[in-house]
């Protein structure tokens, strides 16, 4: 029994060390592949549900992957082994929770998340949180099947906490470090194999220009988090690709042959730049070789003819038909008809109307911090409808049926040549999410109906999903759809979407009576793809299986006269396409080689470019996330020069787009400047588009200060002072006269910047004495107490105050020691929409814990702004 005691230690790898040692090296093998195969499976995992397929290109987001899963791993060998634990379980729930974020996120609007949209989260959840917990709903196996590292994480910590000495050998790091950089070199060599591939991980890696989609199937999660949070950190401009030569253009180009400005002089333009603008250089160089469009049959055709366009929400031709829709349907089969169009763009909104507007692509790259149109903002805008027409002596209007401070449309319209009215500001329509088309095209008709030529422009708002019977505009018209073969959700979104077809109806009933309408181009198309439809629900939509590479995008652009003879063009184009056609159709004098669209009635090459710089000719498609490239006849597929050389001509007009936008190269070209708009108001401040435009809304109106036109401080503590100012405004500051009673003396200098605000809010009963959340006016404010002022406010508003006494009931027995009038506010503030706090959940209102729930002035605009669009201003009071 000793002989084979003995002999049995001799093979313990382990018989060396003591207990405490032996349990060191284990656990410390444990927490490195617990960190690397979680890292690794969450890669893949995201990879697969995302992508639902993987080729040869799957090892570069594994070995990205194991190298963050690595370095974690040499992270934690330092630290000392409760915070090691710790550190381990974050790491891998953050990773989940992100790979979640985008998960749920691609499942709702049809791509991913750039990462300098995640400063938007709050305004996401408040928009949009009915549409996200649908979302994860829908996806919750996805979900769960995602989350299995973070049940790993946890199994780990429970059996493994109290294994291990307090610290890891020199050894054990030194191996870590070996593994991390030995994984590093085998990175970085199969990266630089591939580095004079044009489609290689290489250059998906390097290029700032790479979409997010893109780079999450070629690079992975990891990377691709990594390059954007460099380039948000330490911008990139310098390291855009070199442009290709835009042709072998460069000779005398008249604009009585071709759509040009006579007198651009590229190579003087490019010597007459000085240090520090060689991008404008590199613009003047490119553009120097680029063909312009020859002028066609169709040149002018519409040649002072007034103009009416739409940027449609969320919209498919797909809900059209001739019993349904007559309008749409004659519209969509007559006047041009445009068979192999596409809209560029799976989501985002403000990506779609820019390229309508402007025929540039947005900025699309990792270098991106703001929208492209408020970088526009005060730029020289020749080419836009508003601004060309303009010109011509047109009278030119844009119309949005919500807020005109979002997307900050009020400010960058105006650049763009029109008059802008939006719901607040000049154009009488009632506030909703969303809103009618039809009450927007009605309210407006008497701006430009009687005075031709006229262009009018409007970005619509019915079609925004939830596509539910909540929805206003579904609601709206429920009967008319009610009876149709679909599910519920496909129904609702036929229902929404047809304001459109009434507006439409409105519009050429009036250009009928005052004899235009054989005069009156109409153009419309979509915005994106309407990602608040899943799959199976676009699908069902269709009648067929909608290809979700290509024909997800596949959609209608409108360009109708009425009488005009029918013209139908197999031609394919895309968004960015329409500007230049309609320009070329008006005879309005533009330069075509300044744009990254193509006059679609024109001679030369023709395609359909999609947002990721995928795009589709009539001899193939070209899959720009995989390389992939699929003939239209099998027997007959293009050959690689022709492949390049077209891919060469995507790249180019991403790369100008986003060049010309951030140098202002108008301005260089043509020696003007853009509109400096009175009301450019953009808080730097903040971040998310949603809170700016409430807050900006709440400044417009005079509800609340700012510390300048660029800075509002939202980050400050708000005061209570501050809340019951807003309300005072927001009833009209009327005049007040008195003292403040004994029970409540301000007690401090700053309480008198708010005398009036405060006398008031006493006479109106805002605020009692006695209240038990009651503080002086510099203090902070608790949700109870903004609760309890809130639900005050609405009645002396005239707002009636209705809640569900079933509701109260049972929050009342739920929380038994909170106030009455506490319960009655947190309900009808709830029930209207008004998120005070913890999501807008009862529970979390109610709840005691969470009374001490103080503002920054940032939140407390935000449930401002819901309180007076939700409840003051929307009850006419």
């Amino acid at each position: 029994m000793q002989r084979s005691a003995a002999v049995g230690k001799e093979f313990d790898v382990f018989s060396r060390y003591g207990t405490a040692r032996r349990d060191s090296i284990i656990r410390w093998a444990v927490e490195s592949f617990l960190l690397v195969a979680c890292s690794v499976y969450t890669e893949v995992c995201l990879h697969l549900l995302i992508f639902k397929t993987a080729d040869d290109k799957i090892w570069f987001p594994i070995l990205f992957a194991m190298c963050v899963g690595l370095f974690e791993a040499f992270i934690a060998c330092f630290l000392p082994k409760i915070v090691r634990r710790i550190f381990i379980f974050v790491v891998i729930a953050g990773a989940t929770v992100f790979a979640e974020v985008q998960l749920v996120y691609q499942a709702i609007f049809g791509n991913l998340m750039p990462l300098n949209l995640v400063q938007n989260g709050g305004g996401v959840f408040t928009n949009f949180g009915g549409q996200i917990l649908y979302g994860m709903a829908q996806n919750w196996y996805r979900i769960a099947i995602l989350a299995l590292p973070l049940v790993a994480a946890v199994v780990f910590t429970i059996l493994f906490r109290k294994s291990g000495k307090e610290k890891l050998s020199v050894r054990m790091k030194l191996s870590t470090l070996a593994a991390l950089i030995a994984v590093l070199i085998i990175t970085a060599a199969a990266l630089l194999s591939g580095r004079s591939n044009a489609m290689s991980a290489y250059k998906t890696f390097t290029n700032p220009d790479t979409a997010t989609d893109t780079s999450y199937k070629v690079i992975g999660m990891w990377a691709t988090t990594a390059q954007e949070i460099r380039y948000m950190a330490f911008g990139g401009s310098s390291d855009l690709p070199s442009l290709r030569p835009g042709g072998e253009g460069g000779g005398n180009y008249s604009s009585m042959q071709y759509n040009v400005i006579d007198g651009i002089d590229f190579k003087a333009l490019s010597e007459s730049c000085g240090d520090g603008e060689e991008g404008l250089r590199d613009l003047d160089e490119y553009f120097a070789t680029a063909v312009p469009t020859k002028k066609n049959d169709y040149t002018g055709i519409f040649r002072g003819y007034n103009v009416v366009s739409f940027c449609a929400e969320s919209y498919s031709p797909y809900f059209i038909s001739e019993e349904l829709t007559p309008l749409l349907w004659e519209m969509t089969h007559h006047g041009f008809v445009f068979e192999n169009y596409y809209g560029s763009f799976p989501s985002v909104t403000t990506n779609g109307e820019y390229t309508l507007c402007m025929g540039l692509f947005p900025d699309m790259t990792r270098t991106k911090t703001t929208s492209s149109f408020d970088v526009s903002i005060g730029h020289y805008l020749p080419f836009c409808l508003g601004n060309a027409l303009r010109a011509e002596g047109y009278s030119t209007y844009a119309y949005h049926n919500y807020l005109g401070d979002f997307y900050n449309r009020n400010i960058t319209h105006p650049n763009m040549g029109y008059e802008f009215k939006s719901v607040g500001q000049g154009l009488d329509v009632e506030l909703s999410w969303p809103a009618s088309d039809d009450d927007m095209v009605k309210a407006s008709l008497d701006d430009y109906a009687d005075k031709s030529p006229f262009h009018a422009y409007y970005m619509t708002f019915s079609g925004h999903y939830q596509y539910n019977w909540e929805n206003a505009m579904s609601a709206k018209h429920h009967e008319e759809v009610k009876d149709l073969p679909y599910s519920e959700e496909v129904k609702a979104f036929i229902a929404c979407n047809l304001e459109v077809e009434y507006a439409l109806q409105a519009l050429m009933d009036r250009l009928e009576a005052e004899g235009v309408a054989d005069r009156t181009m109409i153009v419309l198309t979509n915005d994106h793809y309407p990602y608040g439809l899943s799959e199976e629900q676009y699908n069902e939509l269709a009648g067929k299986e909608v290809d979700t590479t290509f024909e997800y995008c596949r959609n209608s652009f409108i360009c109708y006269v009425r009488g005009m003879d029918d013209v139908i063009v197999d031609t394919y184009c895309s968004t960015v396409d329409i500007l230049p056609t309609v320009l070329n159709l008006l005879g309005v004098n533009y330069d075509s080689r300044l744009l990254a669209g193509v006059d679609v009635l024109s001679e030369g090459d023709h395609m359909a470019i999609l947002a990721n710089e995928s795009y589709i000719t009539k001899d193939f498609r070209y899959d720009a996330e995989t390389g992939a490239v699929i003939p239209t006849d099998p027997d007959s597929p293009p050959d690689q020069e022709t492949v390049d050389r077209l891919c060469a001509v995507v790249s180019n007009k991403f790369g100008v787009s986003t060049r010309m936008l951030n140098s202002n190269y108008y301005s260089h070209v043509f020696g003007e400047e853009g509109i400096q708009h009175e009301a450019a108001v953009v808080f730097e401040d903040i971040k998310s588009i949603f809170t700016q435009n409430n807050v900006t809304f709440l400044y417009r109106h005079g509800f609340v200060d700012a510390e300048d036109n660029k800075t509002f401080g939202g980050k400050e503590a708000a005061e209570f002072g501050e809340l019951l100012d807003i309300i005072y405004r927001m009833a009209g500051k009327p005049e007040v006269t008195g003292m403040l009673p004994e029970w409540y003396y301000p007690g401090s200098e700053n309480g008198s910047r708010w005398h009036d605000a405060l006398l008031w809010a006493v006479a109106k009963g805002l605020i009692r004495e006695g209240d038990p959340e009651l503080v002086a006016p510099d203090e902070p404010i608790s949700s109870h107490l903004l609760l309890r002022v809130l639900y005050r406010a609405a009645a002396v508003f005239g707002v009636e105050t209705k809640y569900d006494s079933d509701t109260v009931a049972a929050a009342a027995a739920e929380f038994p020691n909170v106030d009455r009038e506490i319960i009655e506010a947190a309900v009808y503030i709830s029930d209207n929409s008004v998120y005070v706090g913890y999501k807008g959940t009862l529970k979390g209102l109610l709840n005691p814990n969470n009374r001490e729930n103080f503002f920054k002035r940032e939140r407390l605009a935000n449930v401002m702004f819901k309180f007076y669009t939700n409840l003051i201003d929307s009850s006419g009071t």
